[in-house]
């Protein structure tokens, strides 16, 4: 056998081997065997002759794979990522000769054995010196890619055990190597006058084909060795080579298949435990780096799992993959490398607070490298099984494996809590807390209440739940314990509003999990009151709001009827002696507590109504903030604030349903009615609303529907604020001077916005329109009951001409602040159509621009005859070109313009002139016509009197409009009918006024109308009929003669 055949079968079965090893899950076994094997081979020459045999072509692929045997069984990094050592003075570049003779030879013109030159070419490539090859590579990889571009990958198989080959190109051929990474991402901007002064692009060239032809496996060691080789190499473009060369793997991880994708996934594993295992040992920034290398790859093998498989209609294939993948990953030697090894602080003299801080800014950045890699990958592997949540055979299967393994997790956070239960310093739980909280939507509710469950014991048994030496243990459990109501509240969720992790676990609640759960509600009520905790507050609130929402949706979900039985009963039964922990002192937790218990125990209202009735009649002092000093002059109004949500619940209690309330509750409409009126409250607008009693979250925020919105900011504090002296007003009488004097505060007459934070709002702030809404959606509440109270004042109070005039005047100047602010939140929220966005922002400004405009009706409404007598109305020209300039293809928008019209019909303003603006509208025509406006161009291009200039008009026409979607259709049917019903209203309006304008405009018109007229029973059909009759009826001089046909005939006619 020639030496060029021993060569090749030796390079071959080498890097088979060392590509099997790679990808074994566990590769210890095999490590050995090679190992084993390579060294009884080896022993028998003596350390010269050993030497020799690296130069040697058939000995050289023993030799590097021993190497690399050697550098793994010893932990050498060092040696793991460079190759073996050859001595200088034995190079004698003879590859260099070659490339030449072999393009001298295919320079000729008789040679006509390319494929034996090739292969002649590539044997003495395979029996080169490393260094060699890559002294020569540019010239050697140009002679490839133009003569024997197939021949391309094969390079990277001579150097697959050379581990540093890409470090070493990088040292020799800077220039060449950078260029070609920036090539390979398409952007030759930077140092593009470098690449292009050398006369190297075609070795440019060759190297990036090169790379791209290089496979993963290949590729990836040598990206490892020019990391681990840092800076010494590749200088100060070290970290851009890095960013490029892991930027060109992962664009290789991409075009991969599902099943290359699963091996590669091992390829990673290995050399992530290899990487981690010796970080363990002596940790370093290199190695770090390395590690997130592969962290980053693992991240981007899991991405382009989930895309295919999603996309694959091989069920069958997938779960093959998925547990092949489920295997590799936790059984692999990486998964049981030692936990816990992160820097945990030492918090055994630590208050609850200090203990809470250290647990809740824990974060995966303080985790060891070990642990955070192994929860990241767990972590990537459960939201993976998620993706078989449609085959639920595949995924109990699946998931047999994963559950073992957060069994595992959770034992060990039972051993450490042990531990720290012993010595008392519970930072030493930090890593093992914070892994059950990152994989928390993977585990199983009813184990994490057993394990809570079995915490709150071991403090039981200690004697310890009342010490506050053990607040930080409490702490824990009921950090736990939330987690754990978390899940099981999720499944209590109807089927489609449940997340898709619900799908790993059937939850069969028994009677012994009901009884965990009343021991572990009643064991939170427990550290409330007796250890003061602020943490088992928040606790105890998240329970009740997700016992509230569960209550509300019960009806819906009969999956589990007992069990939100039971969460009502127990919710009932909470201890009366709660009230006193909320009430004195309170918090914004504790008020919220309160409300909630309040709203599902009558037993805890009345309980409370008793409680706080008996404070007023005593001493208000003792209503203290606990965030207040004893001596803060707005701890009492603040405190009083803050239970005023309990209190209003009171009152909701023992009134009817027009918020007439009982008289007994009389003190208590006094007492807020004096302090919400008083001379730190609504008068004093602005530092009323910001202090921080009023600050929201908004984190609960998901509604969809206008109402839902409303309700939901009625609900916030503020809101509630301004119901509360709506009921106080139905009990106590207000002079109506005193009303107006508090309207003149709040809108004074120069005032140009209803708020000036209108002006400032950012667009992209989705916190910022909630808060703004909050505020302003309130303060329209607020003044809108001070200018019409609740109830008729007596009759010692009738209204005389002047001050029915002043109130008319408050109520015309809120209309106009009304209209200048809608006309600011228009612009500042433009909309190109009037469909419904998906956008939350659009939706919370939406509901903003309806109440406003609803405001605006009513209180046009509520005047009426006021405006009527006006001269001029003075807040209706900005109110019609702004609603028509950014909404005219908002059908509310257009309802709203009409209603207002209907109340002002007797007013002084020319129709004509808000018929011009509507009818010059640059989509008008589309509104009518709700399609594309192709076919009625030429017969509008005849005259061209509707809609000048008609070219503009054609070329406004949305397009948006000729999608066939129902829901457009809907949205464009409805603008239509208010634009119908909205000239309608015009139209009469102008013949009362006796105005012969628009003569042409009218014709038009009703050609407009006939053309899109479908003479059925249709809502459309029957406004369109009427608006033509309206024309007709005070225009039949000049259209009588109107041809009498429709839709595309009419078209076709004129």
């Amino acid at each position: 056998m020639e030496v060029r055949e021993k060569s090749t079968i030796s390079l071959y079965a080498c890097n088979t081997i060392y590509l099997i090893l790679q990808s074994q899950v566990d590769a210890q076994l095999l490590l050995d065997l090679i190992g084993t094997v390579l060294n009884q081979r080896f022993d028998i020459f003596s350390p010269e002759e050993l030497q020799s045999r690296i130069y040697i072509a058939e000995w050289r692929p023993f030799m590097n794979l021993l190497h690399i045997s050697r550098s793994i069984s010893d932990q050498q990094n060092s040696s793991l990522f460079t190759a073996v050592e050859h001595s200088s003075e034995l190079h004698s570049n003879s590859l260099s000769s070659v490339i030449r003779k072999v393009q001298e030879m295919l320079r000729q013109q008789h040679t006509n054995l390319p494929d034996d030159v090739a292969t002649a070419f590539l044997f003495s490539i395979m029996c080169a010196a490393p260094q060699d090859i890559i002294g020569s590579f540019p010239e050697l990889l140009d002679v490839v890619k133009t003569h024997f571009p197939s021949h391309m990958q094969f390079l990277s198989s001579v150097l697959y055990l050379q581990h540093d080959y890409l470090a070493e190109i990088a040292t020799c051929w800077p220039d060449i190597f950078f260029c070609s990474l920036r090539q390979i991402e398409g952007n030759l901007d930077v140092d593009e006058a470098k690449c292009q002064n050398h006369s190297i692009s075609a070795e440019l060239t060759a190297l990036s084909t090169f790379l791209n032809v290089t496979p993963f496996c290949a590729l990836l060691p040598s990206v490892l060795s020019l990391v681990f080789s840092g800076p010494a190499k590749t200088g100060e473009a070290h970290a851009l080579l890095l960013d490029a060369l892991v930027r060109l793997i992962r664009a290789k991880l991409y075009e991969s298949t599902i099943s290359e994708l699963t091996f590669n996934l091992r390829v990673i594993l290995f050399w992530s435990h290899r990487l981690l295992l010796s970080y363990t040992r002596k940790g370093s920034n290199v190695l770090e780096e390395l590690c997130h290398v592969c962290s980053t790859l693992v991240d981007s093998i899991f991405e382009r799992i989930r895309v295919l498989a999603a996309n694959t209609a091989d069920l069958n294939a997938s779960a093959e993959c998925f547990q092949d993948i489920v295997e590799s990953v936790l059984h692999h030697p990486t998964i049981d490398l030692p936990r816990s090894l992160s820097n945990c602080p030492d918090l055994t003299d630590g208050s609850a607070e200090h203990v809470e801080e250290a647990f809740t800014s824990f974060s995966k950045e303080n985790l060891h490298l070990v642990d955070g890699f192994v929860v990241n990958l767990l972590s990537k592997l459960y939201d993976l099984l998620l993706l078989a949540g449609n085959d639920g055979q595949s995924l109990e299967s699946l998931f047999a494996s994963p559950k073992v393994m957060l069994e595992k997790i959770l034992l060990l956070f039972k051993d450490k809590f042990e531990v720290c239960m012993d010595n008392g310093n519970f930072g030493l739980l930090l890593p093992n807390f914070y892994m059950v909280r990152a994989l928390k939507k993977f585990m199983s509710p009813v184990r994490l209440l057993e394990l809570v469950n079995w915490m709150f014991s071991e403090l039981e048994s200690r004697g310890s739940s009342c010490s506050a030496a053990f607040a930080p243990a409490a702490f824990v459990c009921l950090s736990v314990a939330d987690i754990a109501m978390e899940l099981l509240y999720d499944y209590l969720q109807q089927t489609d509003q449940r997340s898709e992790s619900c799908q790993l676990w059937g939850l069969e609640i028994r009677s012994s999990d009901i009884a965990t759960i009343q021991r572990v509600y009643h064991f939170i009520l427990h550290f409330t009151a007796k250890l003061n905790l602020e943490s088992a507050d928040v606790c105890l609130l998240k329970m009740l709001i997700r016992i509230h929402n569960a209550e509300r949706s019960a009806g819906q979900n009969t999956e589990y009827t007992a069990f939100h039985m039971m969460l009502s009963t127990m919710a009932t039964n909470t201890p009366l002696s709660i009230l006193h922990h909320c009430m004195f002192p309170t918090s914004k937790v504790k008020a919220k507590v309160l409300w909630l218990l309040l709203e599902v125990s009558p037993i805890h209202m009345n309980f409370f109504g008793q409680m706080l009735m008996k404070v007023l009649e005593e001493d208000t002092s003792i209503l203290q903030g606990m965030d207040y000093n004893s001596d803060s002059s707005r701890a009492h109004e603040d405190s009083s604030i803050l239970l005023l949500p309990a209190a209003l619940s009171y009152m909701r209690h023992h009134s009817d349903g027009h918020m007439q309330c009982a008289e007994f509750l009389e003190p208590l409409a006094n007492f807020y009615c004096e302090m919400l009126l008083g001379d730190n409250g609504f008068p004093c607008w602005k530092s009323f609303i910001t202090r921080s009693i009023f600050e929201e979250n908004f984190g609960d925020f998901q509604h969809e529907s206008v109402q839902d919105m409303m309700d939901y900011f009625s609900d916030t504090l503020l809101g509630k604020s301004v119901t509360m002296l709506h009921y106080c007003l139905s009990l106590k009488e207000m002079p109506r001077k005193q009303r107006l004097e508090i309207v003149a505060s709040l809108c004074p007459q120069s005032s140009g916005l209803l708020d000036s934070d209108v002006n400032d709002i950012n667009p992209d702030s989705h916190k910022g329109h909630l808060k703004l809404t909050n505020k302003l959606l309130a303060k329209i509440s607020l003044i809108r009951l001070l200018l019409s109270p609740p109830r008729r004042l007596s009759s010692n109070e009738t209204a005389s001409d002047r001050e029915s005039k002043r109130v008319s005047n408050a109520k015309l100047n809120f209309i106009s602040i009304l209209v200048r602010t809608l006309d600011q939140i228009l612009r500042n929220f433009p909309r190109c159509d009037g469909l419904s966005h998906s956008d939350k922002q659009q939706r919370v400004v939406r509901s903003l621009e309806y109440t406003v405009l609803k405001n605006i009706i009513e209180l046009s409404s509520e005047i009426q005859t006021h405006l009527n007598q006006l001269k001029s109305i003075p807040f209706l020209n900005q109110f019609i070109r702004s609603s028509l300039l950014h909404r005219f293809n908002d059908h509310v928008t257009l309802k709203a313009i009409r209603c207002v019209l209907v109340v002002l019909s007797e007013g002084k303003f020319p129709a004509d002139e808000i018929l011009e603006l509507i009818l010059g509208h640059s989509h008008f025509l589309s509104s009518i016509t709700c399609s594309e406006v192709s076919e009625y161009s030429a017969a509008f291009n005849a005259t061209g009197s509707l809609l000048q200039p008609a070219p503009g008009i054609l070329k406004s026409v949305d397009s948006l409009f000729t999608k066939k979607s129902e829901f457009h259709i809907c949205i464009a049917e409805k603008r239509k009918i208010e634009m119908i019903r909205l000239l309608r209203i015009l139209y009469d309006i102008k013949s009362r006024q006796q105005s012969n304008g628009l003569l042409n405009e009218s014709r038009e018109l009703s050609f407009l109308l006939l053309s899109v007229y479908g003479a059925t029973l249709s809502e459309t059909d029957l406004e369109i009929f009427n608006l033509m009759n309206e024309i007709e009826s005070h225009e039949c001089k000049t259209i009588a003669e109107m041809d009498h046909l429709w839709g595309s005939a009419a078209v076709k006619y004129r």
